[in-house]
């Protein structure tokens, strides 16, 4: 399929444009000096080596805008629980009994409520992200303007 905006047949995908813009680095630097000097109490001399590594991965910027989406991650129920232990703690600090029944109302509201909110949640972003995985992997990025378009010859998932 051609660029909707320039009409080109060449282009390349989202996913090619991503992985063509990462660079595995690692470099090591080892310098070594020596000095003299003389003084009033003397003479003196003295060597020193120091080294230096880098590592990781280099991105364009081109690469960064075709990133693939992010999977989600079911982390929230221990946010929810971290929070809930440290106000409790706070409070029980004045107050043993307002502590516990901070506490114990967080349990309830877990259990009733949020458990239910947050597995929905999830669902919703794992939904998100099937959708937007999908576009991307039929994503094309047109070698002579650069717009980023869906091919129509391929099923994507709407929300």
């Amino acid at each position: 399929m051609s660029c909707p905006k320039c009409g080109s047949e060449e282009w390349k995908s989202a996913e090619f444009v991503y992985k063509s813009g990462l660079s595995d680095v690692d470099t090591n630097t080892t310098t070594v000096g020596a000095g003299g000097g003389v003084g009033t109490g003397g003479v003196g001399a003295g060597i020193g080596v120091a080294g230096s590594s880098t590592n990781g991965t280099h991105q364009t910027r081109l690469s960064s805008e075709f990133s693939p989406p992010e999977e989600p991650k079911d982390n929230q129920a221990t946010i929810y629980w971290v929070v809930a232990f440290i106000f409790a703690g706070m409070v029980s600090g004045k107050s043993e009994f307002i502590g516990s029944l901070i506490f114990i109302g967080a349990i309830y509201l877990w259990v009733t409520k949020f458990k239910d909110m947050i597995k929905e949640d999830y669902k919703d972003q794992v939904k998100k992200y099937k959708k937007d995985i999908t576009n991307w992997g039929v994503t094309r990025v047109c070698q002579r303007c650069g717009n980023s378009y869906v091919t129509k010859n391929t099923v994507v998932i709407k929300s």
